[in-house]
């Protein structure tokens, strides 16, 4: 299967939720499933951040490692089981955005990601992730079916969309 290209992914999920209008219980709804994600992947708990997406379908998550892409709900714990090995993490949520049409719904927002390596007693950070999760409406209840959190290109100076020839 190709993989689908920026302009149709943008075109199949984006346009229709920006022309929808975000209830207030919508919003709260998604935003307190995405505080609820995140207090589950501090607790480093597989099973509880597992639940957070949906159960029977696809499922398609790009994180910020080079080799972190799940289709499946297994490969999705599978690459949880790997982060809880390697860190704690605490995690700060800014600018949050929620778009959603239907039974649809994005929540975009910048996290501040502080992590300790196990076994170390340093906490380093990641001054920011942005993260996107896409989620659906199942039973009443928002989950997620693709996420995607990347960080911005430190070789891009700002005013720059490509890094500066070196």
């Amino acid at each position: 299967m190709k993989p689908l290209h920026l302009p149709l992914l943008f075109s199949l999920l984006i346009l229709p939720l920006i022309s929808g209008s975000v209830s207030a219980d919508d919003r709260k709804d998604l935003e307190t499933m995405m505080k609820g994600y995140v207090s589950a992947y501090e607790q480093g708990d597989v099973k509880a951040v597992s639940q957070f997406y949906v159960q029977d379908a696809n499922i398609d998550i790009w994180g910020t490692a080079k080799d972190e892409h799940a289709t499946n709900l297994n490969e999705v714990k599978v690459a949880l089981m790997r982060d809880f090995k390697e860190a704690k993490t605490r995690i700060t949520t800014e600018n949050i955005r929620v778009l959603t049409h239907g039974e649809a719904g994005v929540i975009l927002s910048d996290w501040e990601v502080e992590y300790q390596h196990n076994g170390s007693e340093k906490w380093q950070k990641i001054p920011m992730v942005r993260s996107t999760l896409y989620a659906e409406k199942r039973n009443g209840d928002w989950k997620i079916r693709h996420a995607h959190w990347s960080e911005p290109q430190v070789y891009h100076p700002e005013g720059r969309s490509f890094p500066v020839d070196k």
